[in-house]
Order: C-alpha cells, then sequence, then structure tokens
C-alpha cells in the first residue's frame, strides 16, 4: 500500500497520468457508460474496499465525482478468518497462499464483537448526519489486495479511515473463510 502511494503522490506531483489512474478512470467510465446507455439502467460495483471508497483517485472517488449522491459506496470489513490471495515472494514460483488474520484490537469490527449474528449492515449516512464519534474518527478497516511479495503481519491487513468520508454504508462479518478456486 505504502508504495502505491508513494507512486499516486509522485505521479501526481510531475502531472503523470499512471497505469493506476488509467485503470480506475476506465473503469469509472464503463460504469457511466452503461449507467448512460438507458435511464432505467442500475449497476452493481464489487470491488475491494481500496477501489469503491470515495477518496484518492480510484473508481469510487470518480464515481462520486461523476455521480454525486447517486453513487452509493458500501465497504466490508470482518473481525478475524482466512483470506486466499497470491503469493508474489517468488517471482518464479507465483501461487494462491491461504493466510489467516487474528481480531485487532483497535478496528472497528471489533466495536460489533458483541452483538449476536455473523454479519452486520451500518448505514454511515444516518451516521454521519447524528455526528456518531466513530463515524467521524479515524478507524482501522480490513485492506486485502490481491497478493503479497513479502512476510506480513496482521496490521498490515488493515488501513486507517474516517468512515463516513470513505462509504455510505458498511458489512461487517464476524468471520471470514477463503473461497473454494474453480480450476
Amino acid at each position: 500500500m505504502a508504495e502505491y502511494t508513494i507512486a499516486m503522490n509522485l505521479s501526481e506531483a510531475l502531472g503523470i497520468r499512471w497505469k493506476g489512474n488509467l485503470r480506475a478512470n476506465t473503469f469509472a467510465n464503463n460504469v457511466i457508460k452503461i449507467l448512460t446507455e438507458n435511464s432505467t439502467n442500475k449497476v452493481i460495483v464489487i470491488a475491494h474496499n481500496g477501489h469503491i471508497g470515495k477518496l484518492k483517485k480510484e473508481v469510487g472517488a470518480l464515481l462520486k465525482n461523476k455521480l454525486g449522491d447517486k453513487y452509493f459506496a458500501i465497504g466490508t470489513d470482518y473481525e478475524e478468518g482466512e483470506f486466499s490471495l497470491w503469493n508474489l515472494k517468488d517471482n518464479k514460483k507465483r501461487f494462491i497462499d491461504t493466510l489467516y488474520t487474528p481480531k485487532l484490537e483497535n478496528s472497528f469490527s471489533n466495536k460489533f464483537s458483541t452483538l449476536p449474528g455473523e454479519f452486520h449492515y451500518v448505514s454511515l449516512v444516518e451516521s454521519g448526519k447524528t455526528n456518531s464519534q466513530w463515524a467521524n474518527q479515524e478507524n482501522y478497516i480490513v485492506s486485502i489486495g490481491m497478493g503479497f511479495n513479502r512476510d506480513l503481519t496482521p496490521i498490515d491487513f488493515s488501513r486507517k479511515v474516517i468512515l463516513k468520508n470513505y462509504f455510505d454504508g458498511i458489512f461487517i462479518f464476524k468471520k471470514i473463510h477463503p473461497l473454494n478456486r474453480l480450476e
């Protein structure tokens, strides 16, 4: 994540359009194209929190700028679990690896750990209006990419965000499990 942020900031300072921005622009333009082809079209974008969030120069921010309040970003968070992603430590041998992340005491999802049920939905639009402290302060949420190239710690899979600025709603899952890949 740090490398991405450095590259993004450097490209912005130099006025360079780089691959990350091109991908986000293409993604957002495709969504806008689908929406404008027919006034009854609706689109659900399912992507990584970093892509759909309404900050930075990613898909979510571009869609929010073009669609205004018609763009509704729903993020995801979880307390603990396993997930699969590409192990990229060795360029000659890439494979899918399953990693476990334990509960983080200071995470947003931990605020819901005593509630019954396997998942919860929180509307941050309503929370933002009531100025709930947790919606207006920085919270750690999960941030899982598609791969890794070094040894990671549980905190490496999280990012600090002010939730109401990033999403309009968020699903919180108690525990996640990796999908079985079809070969």
